[in-house]
């Protein structure tokens, strides 16, 4: 073979490497079940040796790897590429901590946070508390939120606290303390900081907001900090024909019927005369615990078993 031919070879199969791998980095983005934005990017801390992520230039994600600072109870770790594993023989309880080094200047506003772990272990007894620390030097970090979360046993998913967690703008170190009973090993991917609106399906601005009807007793965008892209409208529920009762929870209301049927509610509003009179697209969070293709609403909508979801339609009033 001719040198020249050679060197073609070997250049041509390291752009085919190194394209796959930027493939594989962007799987791992398109696959968080937050995304952030350019205004108000994510923060995802990676684990691993080799994490997918490192190395992805995304206006909408900032990346950071850490490493186990600390761990107590278990009887080793092992850091494979995209994960660290805790493991401990049999049944116990154990504690493992995450360092992070970020970079200062993120938003000093609360923050949904969001973790990727699998687990042994009854998920209903195996609950972990998850601390996060967080200041400008190791020095000095100050316990910014203590949160309980349930792992689902030993398939990966990405598990969201109830409440934010704030951070500051001058913060260059994260710690993630997990404690918990398991059984033989807690396997940890990445951890996730997102602004609470993130959550949300689509985005508005200050010269166009979104109008978010929400219901529950103390909803979490309720009692969030204001943001001009945003309005917030809480609602009140009655119970319609067929519906037996009507619960109000937290942050959701449930419309009750034993059995298989039809039945009706309905949500009243005070809206803000200023909001603006155009082509709306229309999201109701719905969930159903039957699944049936009879289950669409009127506008048509169809929910999903058992799973909050946003499904939509244009309205123009």
């Amino acid at each position: 073979m001719k040198p020249l031919t050679l060197f073609h070879f070997t250049v041509q199969t390291i752009l085919i490497a190194l394209a796959g791998l930027a493939i594989a980095n962007a799987d791992k983005l398109a696959e968080l079940p937050i995304k952030g934005t350019a205004e108000r990017p994510a923060l995802l801390l990676d684990l691993g040796s080799e994490p997918l992520s490192v190395g992805i230039d995304d206006k909408t994600t900032k990346v950071f790897t850490g490493e186990v600072y600390t761990h107590e109870g278990d009887t080793s770790i092992q850091t494979a590429k995209d994960e660290i594993s805790s493991l401990h023989p049999g049944f116990g309880s154990w504690k493992v901590s995450f360092r992070f080094n970020v970079k200062p200047g993120l938003p000093a506003k609360p923050h949904t946070f969001l973790a990727r772990w699998k687990q042994g272990g009854d998920p209903n007894v195996c609950v972990q508390s998850f601390e996060i620390w967080a200041g400008p030097d190791p020095s000095k970090l100050e316990l910014r939120a203590t949160l309980s979360m349930k792992p689902k046993g030993w398939d990966y998913a990405w598990i969201t606290a109830e409440s934010p967690v704030s951070l500051k703008a001058d913060d260059a170190v994260i710690e993630v303390r997990d404690s918990g009973a398991g059984h033989d090993a807690k396997v940890f991917d990445a951890f996730l900081l997102a602004s609470p609106l993130s959550a949300l399906p689509t985005s508005g601005t200050a010269d166009r907001p979104l109008v978010l009807l929400d219901l529950g007793n103390a909803p979490a965008f309720g009692t969030t900090e204001k943001e001009p892209s945003l309005q917030v409208q809480l609602g009140t529920a009655t119970a319609g024909p067929g519906a037996q009762s009507i619960l109000t929870e937290k942050d959701e209301v449930q419309v009750f019927h034993q059995g298989f049927g039809s039945w009706d509610a309905s949500f009243h509003f005070e809206l803000n005369p200023a909001i603006t009179r155009d082509n709306i697209i229309f999201l109701p969070a719905t969930k159903a615990v039957a699944k049936s293709p009879k289950l669409d609403k009127t506008l048509p909508l169809k929910p999903e078993q058992n799973r909050m979801n946003w499904p939509h339609a244009a309205i123009s009033p």
